[in-house]
């Protein structure tokens, strides 16, 4: 077994499952804790559809080092609180679209080397970010910005971007 799915899951924790190399907690399910799982090379976290307003409980997430995968989209957060993605070191794709952003801090995706994919779609209120935001995301490849109701986007904001091969911006 590579794959487990947990959709519609009354699971609240999981723990060591041997031989499990990929973990997948996919939609509606009620996950609270997730244990250590020494087989595991990354994980992948799916929060999204949970109707999240507040991501303040993800700074408790354990073993954040061995997250690669987390998706945030379809809720109803309006922030990213300063350093919520501390120590998740590892991940490469991270999706908050269908949200209700409104602005990105400076430094909402620091100290994320391996970040690949960031998708921002559908933030209808994302009216802002900081000119810095993409700076340090050295790995980075696909960002997608569409439907955003940006009111400025600085020239300089892609500057650092070494690797960019997709970039979806439609500004409506």
């Amino acid at each position: 077994m590579q794959r487990v799915f947990l959709a519609l899951s009354y699971l609240t924790t999981i723990s060591n499952i041997p031989g499990l190399s990929i973990q997948d907690f996919i939609n509606n399910n009620q996950l609270s804790s997730i244990a250590r799982n020494e087989t595991t090379n990354k994980l992948m976290l799916d929060l999204s559809n949970k109707n999240l307003t507040s991501l303040d409980g993800l700074q408790n997430i354990p073993h954040k080092r061995k997250f690669g995968f987390l998706n945030l989209s379809f809720n109803k957060i309006k922030k990213l609180p300063p350093g919520i993605f501390q120590g998740f070191h590892n991940l490469e794709y991270i999706d908050l679209s269908d949200n209700q952003l409104t602005e990105l801090p400076e430094e909402s995706f620091k100290n994320l080397p391996q970040l690949k994919i960031l998708f921002l779609c559908n933030n209808k209120k994302l009216r802002k970010f900081s000119p810095d935001i993409f700076q340090g995301l050295v790995s980075l490849e696909k960002i997608g910005l569409s439907n955003e109701q940006l009111k400025k986007l600085n020239s300089d904001v892609f500057q650092d971007l070494t690797n960019p091969k997709i970039i979806v911006l439609i500004i409506n």
